[in-house]
């Protein structure tokens, strides 16, 4: 408590459990949005591929997945996420490795591809947005998340690159209970992206509120979701 401005604060930490029993694992719904222009060219979209694919083969049997590619158009591996058999991610595998760079960059296609796709109300909406970060009309994207984002998305921008938006990426990823990840040099791009999937992989507690008064002000807002060992 503060004399000066008479207020209380509090802080509340929530662990999860150290080991995961089947019945704790919440699935998901993982769409993966793959920035395919121009100036992801070279180790980016090599390593960024990589990445994807080794983050399908952990995916849990009942999770489901999409993958869609842009630059000034964009590429979906289906039209709705599908189940994490070994057939689809055998599918999906080929798809990835096919993508080349080429293009200007145009995500807010893309994005609302991820967002207004079908949806399982089961499982939690996740969709990982990978780019360069050279991603521009902040103002447009805040629009796109607040009018298309029903099926409550997490959204998790990871910037690979030197010229990210980071304010717009950050954004995003607080508006929607994800996290950004920002990655600055190429030889770091697999181990940080595995640490994130790995992180994200099993989620146990989802929708988090508490109940305060009126007059209380918490942070972050919304809440976060809970992850394994987390």
């Amino acid at each position: 408590s503060t004399e000066r401005f008479n207020e209380d604060y509090y802080m509340i930490m929530a662990m999860g459990p150290n080991n995961l029993e089947n019945n704790q694992h919440i699935p998901k719904e993982v769409t993966f949005v793959v920035d395919k222009s121009g100036s992801m060219n070279g180790h980016n979209i090599e390593y960024a591929k990589i990445s994807v694919i080794q983050a399908l083969s952990n995916l849990n049997a009942n999770d489901s997945f999409n993958i869609i590619a842009f630059s000034d158009d964009l590429k979906a591996y289906n039209y709705r996420p599908v189940p994490a058999n070994a057939d689809n991610i055998e599918l999906a595998t080929d798809f990835v490795k096919k993508i080349k760079s080429d293009g200007g960059t145009e995500a807010l296609p893309a994005l609302e591809w991820a967002m207004k796709e079908e949806h399982d109300t089961d499982k939690i909406k996740m969709i990982i947005f990978l780019t360069d970060g050279a991603v521009g009309y902040e103002s447009d994207v805040f629009q796109l998340i607040d009018e298309n984002n029903t099926n409550d998305a997490r959204i998790f921008p990871i910037c690979i690159g030197y010229a990210p938006n980071s304010y717009l990426l950050q954004k995003i990823a607080n508006m929607t209970r994800g996290s950004y990840t920002y990655i600055k040099n190429h030889g770091e791009i697999t181990k940080q992206l595995t640490e994130l999937f790995n992180k994200i992989e099993n989620p146990v507690l989802s929708n988090i509120t508490v109940n305060f008064d009126q007059d209380s002000d918490y942070y972050p807002n919304p809440i976060k979701d809970l992850y394994f060992n987390e």
